[in-house]
């Protein structure tokens, strides 16, 4: 689409949007206190218009919270106005003084304004003599009142039908959205990350934020990893056993589920790769080892720390896994060789025969194998035409592996 276009698209949804922001909604909420005091709340809402496509642009959601309440301690009245996708989920008393907390609702909430906390949870005390909410830490939270009593969400259904949410209504409301998983929001409230009970916290730790806050998760780069590009390898020749020039070019269909004649069970062993990817496993982003996120690691090592930058498993055999890679600082192929418990035995380079016009070369992974110190399969030359491939050149070839490794 052109400038143009989205500069006029643009305007629409400005024109049609204006005075979107003011509608808003109100409703008062019945807060269970800690210490068994029962108070009203008076809620309210602000709508604004979406954020991201064009039809959620188009259309105003309530996601801008304030509150009014008085102090049972000291029968003063104060306010809360909150941010924009935030909400207030608790309000409460210790020893005379206000207390709230909210949270993020959004990925796009500004959590970047409130110092980037470790989850998205922002804490703050009332201080009547300045008549002003104070930001403080979580820890510095009083731990007696950290309690979600405040109803979750404005659901304009629910608030029409009951304009008073009783502390009944709240519970329940609060019970369910803990129970859906579709949040980070449980009703017991946590001050820190380790109390933190979100099943995915370690992938909200290294996400790509798109508030502004940096990932907080440990690093998982490795500078000293074996198999960077540039680390040493030892150099291999490639040798070709026999070859054969396809004249005219052999066409194998890609998927035509007669034996030799299709491309899928010509070049790949099903059952080969399901048993090498049973020794293997990419951790995930949502582990306690954040570190390791990314990596693949070995079933067989108990102390689960060894890894291997390799995610598809070329061949495998009853004591060894290799990995094939690509090293471009050398400009040329890398067999990566590990016991199943993780352990390196050798890396081994061999440079790719060149490219004839219009063809690319490649290992056929169905004919790998290991035997009397040499790493055999073939070598194919094709190139790929609608439902099927153009194998110009075949070749069984093997390198012989590093003699120590034998």
């Amino acid at each position: 689409m052109s400038p143009l276009y989205w500069k006029c698209v643009s305007i629409f949804v400005l024109i049609v949007c204006v005075g979107c922001s003011e509608r808003a909604e109100r409703w008062t909420d019945e807060v269970a206190l800690a210490d068994g005091k029962v108070i009203e709340v008076s809620r309210s809402v602000r709508y604004h218009p979406g954020s991201g496509e064009i039809h959620v642009a188009m259309q105003t959601w309530p996601e801008q919270y304030s509150l009014k309440a008085k102090n049972p301690f000291t029968g003063n009245s104060f306010e809360w106005n909150g941010p924009r996708k935030f909400s207030p989920i608790s309000l409460d008393f210790y020893q005379g003084t206000p207390y709230l907390v909210m949270i993020a609702d959004s990925i796009f909430s500004d959590l970047k304004k409130y110092g980037c906390p470790e989850i998205p949870l922002v804490f703050f005390m009332f201080d009547e003599k300045t008549s002003q909410w104070q930001q403080i830490s979580g820890d510095q939270y009083p731990k007696q009142i950290l309690k979600a009593n405040l109803s979750p969400s404005y659901d304009e259904f629910q608030m029409k039908q009951a304009p008073k949410q009783t502390k009944e209504l709240i519970h329940a409301a609060n019970h369910w959205r803990e129970i859906s998983g579709s949040s980070y929001f449980s009703k017991l409230i946590p001050s820190n990350f380790s109390e933190w009970k979100y099943q995915s916290k370690n992938s909200y730790r290294a996400e790509n934020r798109r508030d502004g806050c940096p990932s907080t998760a440990p690093s998982n780069a490795d500078a000293n990893h074996p198999e960077l590009s540039g680390k040493p390898s030892d150099a291999g020749v490639l040798e070709i056993l026999n070859g054969k020039v396809h004249s005219p070019v052999w066409t194998v269909q890609h998927r035509s589920g007669n034996g030799d004649k299709d491309w899928g069970q010509l070049t790949f062993n099903s059952e080969k790769h399901k048993a090498c990817s049973a020794l293997v496993y990419v951790e995930g982003s949502n582990t306690d080892k954040p570190e390791l996120r990314g990596w693949t690691l070995f079933v067989k090592d108990a102390s689960k720390t060894k890894k291997s930058l390799g995610s598809n498993t070329v061949f495998c055999d009853d004591s060894f896994i290799w990995f094939l890679s690509f090293d471009p600082k050398i400009n040329r192929f890398v067999f990566n060789k590990y016991t199943h418990g993780g352990d390196l035995i050798y890396r081994l380079n061999f440079e790719r025969p060149p490219d004839p016009d219009g063809f690319r070369g490649h290992m056929v992974q169905s004919t790998f194998r290991a035997e009397k110190g040499y790493l055999y399969f073939d070598w194919w030359f094709s190139a790929q035409s609608g439902d099927s491939w153009q194998v110009l050149n075949s070749s069984q070839v093997r390198v012989r592996e590093p003699t120590a490794a034998k």
